[in-house]
Parts: structure tokens; C-alpha cells; sequence
């Protein structure tokens, strides 16, 4: 007999095959239908991150020059002093070459501020030279807020308006300035838009917490100069309290020295009333009855004299007390001036160092 041998197939059906096939080209359609989309996603992203980047460099710009830079008319990189509208100057901002990204700004803010912030330290402080910082870029941000002056290209109050513009659509610089689109609308002409309002600039630089503590010191230190303006006063006053008491012990003491010159005086008087009393021997009846009321007036003057001394010495001690008091009470009116005066300069220096500090760290 012949061996049996199997007879199965080796390899894939037809069937299998075409499973494969069509799976494969179901994966290619999807993938080259997701090419496109993947490549707008690549784009999309490098815009978001160009836009961000522009953004950083127009808030650097405005934090180190307190203004935002002219928008460049010629298309050279470099802004062009009174131009609001045009491009970004991407040279003056260090920025890459070729970008090309529309720029429109608010014009109050293309010019550094004045002195508008300028905390009152009271009358006696003696104010430093104007220091022109981030404080009063904040306080310029805040009162062009309130103007709520529209910005042409945007029409509405905002910082600064950019926008990426499609390639090859040539925008002349009277398009820029008059038909950025507003975030989020539809617009043929641009790519991507970003308008900054002067409220999120002003709370990019941190402005409400640094006016905040510019302000708090400031007024802290016109506080600090009251209470040592009223503890100068307290301190000549209780100069002047003891300048009463010193007058005071002065008249105690000549009262004292008066009650004992009263009972020098009594006793002398008395010493004559003995000696009327008992002159000649024996005595005239004329004579006795005189000395008799001289010693009954002169007994008199004498108990007085030693109550006035002791009242005197009374007045003596207690105004040896009151100057003591007044003294004490002194010192202390001194030492709580100059305890007033170390933390009137103190808040003083600290408000002129976060004036001078601005709005850095």
C-alpha cells in the first residue's frame, strides 16, 4: 500500500487576502485624510506659539521702556516714531526675521507716563527727585482705563491689537490700522488675532498689588510722621510740666523759709514780752500788764509760725514729689520721641523704596 498524504493548502485564502487588502486601504484613506488635518494643527500651534512669544516681547518691551513701541510703516523691523498702526517692529522687539505680524496700539501708551504716582509724605518730608517707574506706568494704565478711548482698528478700549495676516494677501498699512478682527470673530485676512485690554496688562504687570503696597507704605509713613510730630509735642510739654513743678518747689521752699523767718520774728517777740514782764524790780504794775499781752501775742505768733512751718514742709514734699513725677513722666515723653522718630524714618525709607522700587520684585 501507496502512504497517505495530507492534502491541506499551505499559506493565505483568497478570502484572507482580501481581508488584508481592504484593511490596508481603509488605514491608507484614514491616513491620508488625516494629513491635511494634522499639518493645519502643526500650523495652528506654530501661530498660537508665535502669538505668545509676540505678546512676551511687547510686555518686556513695555516693563523695561514704560511704553509700548511705534508700529513699523516701512516694513524694516524697526518702529517709526508717531506711526500707531503697521507692523510689528520685531528687530526693535528681538524677535526672529522674516515675521510678519499686523500691530496696532493704543496711542496714550506709545509715551512714557509723568510723575503720576507720587505718594504724599507730609508737608515737613522734604521730596526726592521724580522717579519715573512701573507706579506710575500702573497708575497711567489705570486712569487711560477709565477714558475707555477705543482703539481704531478694534473699536473698543485695548492696549494693543496683533494679528497674523495670511500669506499673500498684501495688506497695506491703511488696512492694518482699520480691520484687525476681533478675537474670536471671523476674519478672511488673518490668521490669528489677540487684542490686549489695558485691565489685563495692568494685572499682567502686577500693578494693583505693587500700588497696593507703594500706597500702604506711603500712608503708613505719614501716620508714622503724625504720631511723632504729637510725641514732639507731648515731649516739650512735659518739659514745660516740669518747669512748673522746678517753680512750684521754688515757692514751697521760700514759703518754708518765710514760716521759719515768721517764727524767728515770734520768738524775738516773746523774748520782749519776758523782758517787759519782768523789768525793774519789783516790776510796775504798768510794766507787768504789757509784757503779760506782749507774751500772750508772741505765745500766739509762735503757734502759728511752726504750724506754717509745718504746712510748708508739707508743700516742700509734695512738690519735691510733683517735679519727680514730672521729670519721670519727661524721660519717658523723650524716649517715646525718639522711639517715634526711629519708626517715622524707618516708614519713610521703606515708602521711598517701594516708590523707588516700582514694580520689580
Amino acid at each position: 500500500m501507496k502512504p497517505m498524504h495530507s492534502s491541506r493548502q499551505q499559506g493565505f485564502s483568497l478570502v484572507e487576502l482580501a481581508v488584508v487588502v481592504v484593511i490596508v486601504a481603509l488605514i491608507s484613506v484614514a491616513a491620508i485624510s488625516l494629513v491635511p488635518l494634522g499639518g493645519q494643527a502643526l500650523k495652528q500651534e506654530h501661530a498660537a506659539t508665535t502669538m505668545e512669544r509676540a505678546n512676551q516681547a511687547l510686555l518686556g518691551y513695555l516693563q523695561a521702556n514704560l511704553a509700548l513701541p511705534y508700529a513699523d510703516a516701512d516694513g524694516d523691523g524697526k518702529s517709526d516714531p508717531g506711526e500707531t498702526a503697521g507692523w510689528l517692529p520685531i528687530k526693535q522687539l528681538g524677535l526672529e526675521d522674516p515675521l510678519r505680524i499686523a500691530y496696532h496700539a493704543h496711542p496714550s501708551l506709545l509715551a512714557a507716563p509723568g510723575d503720576e504716582f507720587s505718594p504724599y509724605l507730609g508737608e515737613a518730608t522734604t521730596p526726592g527727585a521724580p522717579s519715573i517707574n512701573g507706579l506710575d506706568l500702573c497708575r497711567h494704565l489705570f486712569n487711560t482705563s477709565r477714558l475707555a478711548t477705543p482703539v481704531a482698528a478694534l473699536g473698543m478700549p485695548s492696549a494693543y491689537v496683533i494679528a497674523q495676516p495670511v500669506a499673500g494677501n498684501g495688506l497695506g498699512i491703511g488696512t492694518l490700522a482699520t480691520a484687525q478682527p476681533l478675537p474670536g470673530t471671523a476674519a478672511p485676512n488673518f490668521s490669528t488675532s489677540y487684542a490686549a485690554g489695558i485691565g489685563e496688562l495692568a494685572a499682567q504687570l502686577n500693578c494693583s498689588d505693587r500700588l497696593g503696597r507703594a500706597q500702604g507704605a506711603a500712608q503708613s509713613a505719614y501716620a508714622a510722621i503724625t504720631v511723632a510730630d504729637l510725641a514732639e509735642f507731648n515731649s516739650a510739654f512735659r518739659g514745660f510740666d516740669v518747669r512748673t513743678s522746678e517753680a512750684m518747689l521754688t515757692a514751697a521752699e521760700t514759703g518754708l523759709a518765710a514760716a521759719g523767718t515768721s517764727l524767728a520774728f515770734a520768738i524775738f517777740d516773746e523774748t520782749i514780752a519776758v523782758f517787759l514782764t519782768f523789768a525793774g524790780w519789783p516790776p510796775s504794775p504798768l510794766g507787768a500788764v504789757v509784757g503779760v499781752g506782749e507774751h500772750a501775742v508772741a505765745s500766739a505768733s509762735i503757734i502759728y509760725a511752726i504750724r506754717q512751718i509745718k504746712l510748708s514742709e508739707d508743700d516742700v514734699a509734695g512738690a519735691e514729689e510733683a517735679l519727680a513725677d514730672a521729670e519721670a513722666a519727661r524721660d519717658r515723653a523723650k524716649q517715646q520721641h525718639q522711639t517715634a522718630i526711629a519708626v517715622r524714618d524707618q516708614a519713610i525709607a521703606e515708602a521711598h523704596r517701594l516708590d523707588a522700587l516700582g514694580i520689580s520684585r
